[in-house]
Parts: C-alpha cells; structure tokens; sequence
C-alpha cells in the first residue's frame, strides 16, 4: 500500500463507503507511524504534512487512537506547529466528555504556541478559542494564576514532585 491509500480512503469516505475507507487506512497504517532506529532517532517514510493529512483523515473516520498515535509522533518531532496541537485537542474533544481534559491541555497549548508562531488561518484560531471557551477555558483565571509569584518552570516542577511522591506511595502500596 502507497501513499495514495490516503487518497483512496479520502474518496471511499466522500462517495459514503466509510467502511471500506477504514479498511484501506487500517492496511497503510504502518506508513503513517514513526519508527525507531538502533540508535535511538526516529525515522518515517513520510513527510510531515503527508502525516497530518493522514491524521486528519483517521479522525474524520472516527479512528481516534491511530489519530492520536500519528499526531503525538508530529508533536515529538516539532511542538511548534499550531495545527498538530489543535487537532489533538479536537481529536481528543471528539472522543467526549472523558477525554476533554486532554482536549483542554492540547487546546491551551495551542493557543499558546499560535501566539509564538502565529497561524495563517484565522478560522483554525477562531475555532481554537471557540473550543476553549465551550470547555470552560478562561485565559483571565489563567493570567491570574500565573500572577501569583509562580514561573511555568516552577509550576512543572511542583508538577513532577507530584509525580514522584505518587509513583513512589504507589510502589509502597504494592509491597
């Protein structure tokens, strides 16, 4: 199966044989995912906005987790591409109420990264801040926590301490 699975699948799913377009990505997902090497790097067969192309189709199919698995791939290789943060967060919003928190954290981050690398298009921005807002996101409560004395460095730490101190009651538990 070649890159023009993602093709056939696109027209399977236009002309209504869903599917039939499931079965054609489920056969070329091994293109779609990042490898490992012996030496530790990364390597896939495709480009970039081949992956995101694939990514958008697999969640237009409903075929959340092999979406996500090729988006998180993306964002490993680069965490500065306001489109992979938004599609993970409206993957992830998609999937329903038990995952928004994800859709939330991917949301935010997008927005976040839109305003470092700003995006040319404006409906995929508005649609950011639209989502946010139906999940209760509030950047002012957000500007005010921050306020508080604490970095985002600080506030990580305190996150990994957290972490730590439950991994480690967790494993005390076991014995």
């Amino acid at each position: 199966m070649r890159v023009s699975g993602v093709h056939t699948a696109r027209y399977l799913n236009i002309i209504g044989e869903v599917v039939q377009a499931k079965t054609v990505l489920e056969e070329s997902r091994p293109l779609w995912t990042v490898e490992f090497q012996e030496d530790g790097s990364k390597a896939s067969e495709l480009p970039a906005p081949l992956r995101l192309a694939a990514a958008k189709l697999f969640i237009e199919l409903e075929m959340h987790e092999d979406a996500q698995s090729i988006l998180d791939s993306l964002l490993d290789e680069s965490d500065q591409v306001v489109e992979v943060h938004y599609l993970s967060g409206w993957n992830s919003y998609l999937q329903g109420q038990e995952h928004h928190s994800d859709a939330l954290l991917h949301l935010k981050n997008a927005k976040t990264c839109e305003s470092q690398f700003p995006c040319d298009d404006p409906e995929l921005v508005e649609h950011i801040s639209d989502l946010l807002a139906e999940l209760g996101y509030d950047a002012s409560q957000e500007e005010e926590d921050d306020e508080d004395g604490w970095t985002d460095a600080e506030d990580e730490q305190e996150m990994e301490r957290e972490i730590i101190e439950e991994a480690g009651e967790a494993s005390d538990d076991d014995l």
